[in-house]
């Protein structure tokens, strides 16, 4: 392994170096970046560092630990709470992310927020380190999707919980041979002689065996931390009043994330789209209507890929989204947005009110203000795609893509 000190980036494989080892060396390098992990069964995670300290991570598994099981397990949240706030959130891919969301309808403080983010991220990181067969794979400056939540724990806390979590799971391993997503089921018969005699707590997890499966999905059930449930069924699966197996996987996303995210947005045949329009335009009053109209045709992307996950926007995210960046008055103007669309034709006849004040006055804040507001208006609609976008190669293209057509824009701005 090269030293994270002085190289960019460096590769391995997790057999000859254990992630405590790598998260180690990214602490004393100093390092900021991603270490990308993948399992030799497929699986993948990226695990997200600034100067140092651990700030971000990605399981991707259908089975990874998300911030509503870790707010349910904290007991912070009903589930009854959590299914309406998702509700919600996957309906508005421009509005904050849900966490964010439960803290303004007042469900959460922002304390209990930070605490919950805290534990998913370290959780995670120390569930990976139970890989020992894989590669790494370490990409220098690579930074996380827009808007991740900023965490900074110190390389020595996460080694030592590290530490601590694998000495535990060096005796569970044997009753639960996939971790946190080992396969339960009760058996068809109890042991012989076994006494049916339990307490209250521990009945109640063996009541849940067969509804929830996994020592995860159990602990998210009863709203207790997971590893204290790993301790609590490792006994019933060692006396035979369980069955454990290797868990079903399937590499990605795990459903809540799947629906909330714009991966499969045709940004580069979108952006073709638009320029070509562009070129179309030949007057400042027909360029800043294109604006308006890209918007539009970026929220009917993002629509057609809502529809295809059999959901529909809510009808005011535009709205808010230009209510919440402050893109929803020119002037005297207000936007008129209708159902996720602004109304072209009204906005086309307030510009050319604005123009022929122009030309009567010699000041054109108006129009300049007109540019600005909706070129801020289009950037934001294409953040709230990247920020749902996963895979980090994607988004730096997509970055990149949007920042030349930007610079185009404002390179070919008609005059006055």
């Amino acid at each position: 392994m090269a030293d994270p000190r002085v190289s960019t980036s460096f590769s391995g494989q997790l057999r000859d170096f254990q992630l405590v080892e790598l998260v180690q060396a990214m602490g004393i390098g100093g390092s900021t970046g991603a270490l990308h992990l993948t399992r030799a069964d497929g699986r993948q995670g990226i695990i997200y560092f600034v100067e140092g300290a651990l700030t971000w991570c990605r399981e991707y598994d259908s089975q990874a630990l998300t911030l509503g099981a870790v707010l349910q397990q904290l007991g912070l949240i009903s589930a009854a709470e959590l299914e309406a706030q998702f509700n919600r959130n996957v309906t508005d891919p421009f509005g904050d992310l849900m966490g964010q969301q439960l803290v303004e309808r007042g469900i959460i403080v922002p304390a209990q927020l930070e605490e919950a983010l805290r534990f998913q991220l370290l959780w995670s990181v120390r569930e990976m380190s139970l890989w020992a067969d894989g590669i790494y794979h370490f990409v220098n400056e690579e930074k996380p999707p827009p808007r991740a939540s900023s965490q900074r724990i110190e390389m020595d806390k996460v080694a030592l919980e590290i530490v601590r979590y694998q000495y535990e799971w060096n005796d569970l391993l044997q009753w639960l041979p996939d971790g946190m997503h080992t396969q339960l089921r009760m058996g068809l018969e109890p042991p012989p002689n076994y006494p049916l005699l339990f307490p209250a707590a521990v009945w109640r997890v063996i009541t849940r065996v067969n509804a929830f499966q996994t020592p995860r999905r159990i602990a998210t059930a009863l709203g207790q931390p997971e590893m204290e449930m790993a301790r609590m069924l490792a006994p019933l699966v060692r006396d035979g009043l369980l069955y454990a197996s290797i868990g079903d996987h399937s590499i990605g996303l795990p459903a809540v994330a799947r629906y909330n995210s714009a991966q499969e947005v045709d940004i580069f045949g979108l952006l073709s789209r638009i320029e070509q329009e562009w070129r179309k335009r030949r007057t400042l009053i027909d360029q800043l209507s294109a604006l308006a109209l890209f918007i539009n045709w970026t929220v009917d992307a993002l629509a057609e890929e809502w529809g295809r996950k059999g959901m529909a926007l809510a009808p005011d995210s535009l709205t808010n989204l230009l209510q919440r960046e402050n893109c929803a008055v020119i002037g005297g103007y207000r936007l008129r947005v209708e159902r996720n669309h602004i109304n072209v034709d009204d906005l086309t006849h307030a510009l050319q009110r604005m123009m022929s004040n122009a030309r009567r006055t010699g000041i054109d804040d108006e129009l300049r203000s007109a540019y600005e507001i909706l070129i801020k208006a289009l950037r934001s609609v294409f953040s709230a795609i990247n920020m749902r976008v996963d895979d980090p190669r994607d988004r730096e293209l997509y970055v990149a893509a949007w920042k030349a057509l930007f610079d185009d824009f404002a390179t070919s701005l008609k005059p006055l």
